[in-house]
């Protein structure tokens, strides 16, 4: 089987329920014919307050490579939050001029690509004809959305149309524009408790939050509903069921959107014609206690049971696992885990191992920029050319544990194009059945330092949401912790100037080597001395004496091999310190080639700089003090200094 076509979905904030609706029509429709999802997305909404996080949260989209997608589906309605199109703007231009693949949007027109719109016009044809055959409602007033909106003219015609089949009058005055939100239900009802507006028999509200905001306020200023008025939203969100009185709204075909997007798409690959498929609107009224019908109880209680908002389980119950929620994420104490971690190594294996809290998944990539712990590196925007992989997860993997698992050492490390997007093949398991692979920004505020990769099966019908946005957060401020820690020890371990290790840095960097090493094996000291620091400084400036103090720095790591430790003791002053299997010739050789990469001029201004060099091997075991063999060395360093002056 060869790889199956990639579709590209571009959305944000996917647990809000219009995205997760929509995404999980397109993954029933590519489950059906056999695509692979590819999702970026923000996990914050456009309109959130605290900027530079937002800025973070939006560097995803910097990851898209255009040229690994087969098409591509766009979801701009909850990109515009409080009128805001910078993001929309944004995508629209990266995709024009990236972009060489078919291109579908749903529900907002985006630029000259095709869009699939809901059908919102026989949902309020439906909601109004219920009222006026049910309810015996005469007057309406509507509450609609922008008034330049294709899905505010829509949802509004649906209701005239109903009002006009019924044979009654819609009266044009009693429509009413908001922006879908809380505030837009609220300035009505002011409206009609201050007596400037007289009350309806009902309000068609074309959103749920319009018709709560709507609701609670009249009924706090002595205006009961559906007793006075009856209220109806549109949506079927959380809020809706939850809020006091439940609100009678209706489910949107939001999941059909998204499957018909995809269809689309099919048709441009294959050439074949769309089956349209027939649907019964009338089910698709969720009846709160706004409308006069009896509340159906069974619609608030699923709400509550799928809102990840759970606190008590009974762990017995093996389904628990299968969707986290967020009383197990709190109980976790998974933040208070991650920022106790005082080393990189230490908070990528606490990580790994709280990887539980994302369930379900087939594989977990957590893929950082290189140089990502080293703040003076830190992006603006976008990634590296590079990404380094540190963890991968595989819930089929028969080899687990941190040692399979994790990538973090210099000889471990697993590197790869960014423009890749994903790691390795060797990384990605084969999966008989297509794969929704969800692209999540790792960053503290505006920093970007990476990305996540989540692998469902497309017929897991899993969209991350609540939960995995704060596993994020958790994880994201835990990496920025263990960062800032790891700076501090690397400033109190490390020499400014050349980036070796101190006196401190060293001690500790022995101590850590010597609980590894294997026995037998020997100690190296490498003592190494700047000829005439003091005579470069006073002749050529003190900036002449520096840049031979670093390059002494760089070719002494240039001739280090793997655990070595390289060391500025102070001054002109440096040491080479190793464990393992040493021979004088093996090490004289080093020396030599050392000498050599001093000879080497970037020009002919260059000062010439020399160095006086010793070396001592002993025996290791658990007593064995480095002090004895960094003394040893010195000592031969000064007799070849010696050595030179007398020549001289």
């Amino acid at each position: 089987m060869g790889q199956r076509k990639r579709i590209g979905l571009i959305t944000i904030s996917p647990e809000r329920d219009y995205q997760r609706r929509v995404i999980k029509g397109i993954l029933k429709q590519c489950e059906k014919y056999d695509y692979d999802v590819f999702m970026f997305a923000s996990m914050v909404q456009n309109s959130l307050f605290f900027k530079d996080y937002l800025k973070g949260e939006l560097n995803i989209y910097n990851l898209i490579n255009f040229d690994l997608l087969d098409a591509v589906i766009i979801t701009p309605v909850p990109m515009t939050d409080d009128h805001d199109y910078s993001l929309v703007n944004f995508l629209l231009n990266k995709i024009q001029s990236e972009c060489k693949k078919p291109v579908i949007s749903i529900d907002l027109a985006f630029g000259d690509y095709e869009t699939i719109y809901t059908d919102d016009f026989s949902a309020f044809y439906t909601i109004t004809h219920h009222l006026i055959t049910a309810h015996d409602c005469r007057n309406f007033a509507v509450l609609t959305g922008m008034k330049d909106y294709y899905g505010s003219i829509t949802r509004l015609n649906g209701v005239k149309a109903a009002v006009e089949a019924c044979n009654l009058v819609f009266d044009d005055n009693k429509v009413y524009y908001g922006d879908f939100w809380y505030d837009s239900g609220e300035q009505l009802a002011e409206r009609y408790v201050s007596g400037e507006l007289e009350l309806p028999d009902a309000v068609v509200c074309t959103s749920d939050h319009m018709a709560i905001g709507l609701i609670n306020y009249l009924i706090e200023n002595g205006i009961k509903v559906p007793q006075d008025v009856i209220v109806t939203g549109y949506g079927a969100e959380r809020e809706a069921s939850l809020n006091n009185p439940p609100l009678t709204s209706f489910y949107p075909e939001y999941q059909q959107t998204g499957e018909l997007a995809v269809k689309k798409i099919h048709s441009i690959f294959t050439g074949h014609k769309i089956e349209k498929e027939k649907n019964d609107s009338k089910k698709n009224i969720c009846f709160g206690a706004t409308c006069g019908c009896a509340e159906d109880v069974n619609y608030t209680r699923e709400r509550f049971k799928t809102s990840e908002m759970n606190f008590n389980h009974d762990f017995h119950d093996e389904t628990v696992w299968k969707g986290i929620d967020m009383g197990i994420l709190n109980e976790s104490y998974l933040f208070e885990r991650l920022t106790a971690s005082y080393t990189p190594v230490e908070c990528f294996k606490n990580i790994y191992e709280s990887k539980y809290l994302l369930r379900p998944f087939e594989s977990l990539f957590l893929c950082m920029n290189q140089n990502w712990v080293n703040s003076d590196f830190d992006l603006k925007q976008g990634f590296t050319e590079k990404m380094h992989l540190l963890i991968y997860a595989d819930n089929l993997n028969e080899k687990h544990g941190i040692e399979n698992h994790l990538f973090l050492e210099k000889e471990n490390e697993v590197l790869f194009d960014t423009k890749d997007m994903l790691p390795p093949a060797k990384y990605i398991p084969p999966c008989d059945e297509p794969v929704i692979s969800s692209f999540i920004s790792v960053h503290f505020n505006d920093i970007p330092l990476g990305y996540a990769v989540m692998r469902n099966k497309c017929s897991e019908n899993f969209v991350i949401g609540t939960v995995c946005r704060n596993y994020m957060r958790y994880v994201n401020n835990a990496i920025e912790m263990t960062r800032a820690k790891n700076r501090i020890v690397f400033l109190s371990e490390h020499d400014a100037m050349t980036g070796l290790y101190n006196r401190l840095g060293m001690e500790n960097a022995f101590k850590a080597l010597a609980t590894v090493t294997e026995k037998p094996s020997k100690v190296l000291a490498i003592v190494i001395d700047m000829d005439g620091l003091k005579l470069m400084n006073d002749t050529y400036g003190h900036a002449a004496g520096d840049s031979g103090i670093k390059k002494i720095g760089y070719s002494l790591e240039q001739i280090s091999e793997k655990h070595e430790i390289c060391v500025r003791g102070g001054g002109d002053e440096f040491y080479l310190l190793g464990i393992g299997s040493y021979t004088d010739e093996k090490v004289k050789k080093r020396i030599e080639q050392f000498n050599k990469l001093l000879d080497v001029s970037e020009s002919d201004e260059d000062i010439k700089v020399t160095a006086s060099v010793g070396y001592c091997i002993l025996p290791f075991d658990e007593g064995t003090d480095f002090n004895e063999a960094l003394d040893r060395a010195d000592i031969q360093m000064y007799l070849q200094k010696r050595s030179k002056k007398k020549r001289r």
